[in-house]
């Protein structure tokens, strides 16, 4: 079975993170076994820390990465 591909990633353009969901209903993406997913933004530290990652339908997390703070990547310079 071949799954869809989607735009699920997350991506820095000039110091904004862009992130998206990656397939929250099956009319965008259609097919029978593909696991629905939302994406969720965890903050702590009063935002000094920013983590996502999306969980799946049968509470998988995929793809977590840290956007701000200790364990992610350097600030932007610009």
């Amino acid at each position: 079975m071949v799954f869809p591909t989607v735009t699920d990633k997350c991506r820095r353009v000039k110091g904004t993170w862009f992130c998206f969901n990656g397939g929250s209903s099956y009319s965008g993406y259609g097919q029978a076994g593909f696991d629905r997913r939302f994406r969720v933004f965890h903050v702590e530290q009063y935002g000094e820390k920013i983590t996502t990652w999306k969980q799946t339908e049968h509470t998988e997390k995929i793809d977590e990465m840290v956007l701000v703070g200790e364990g992610g990547p350097a600030p932007y310079e610009g």
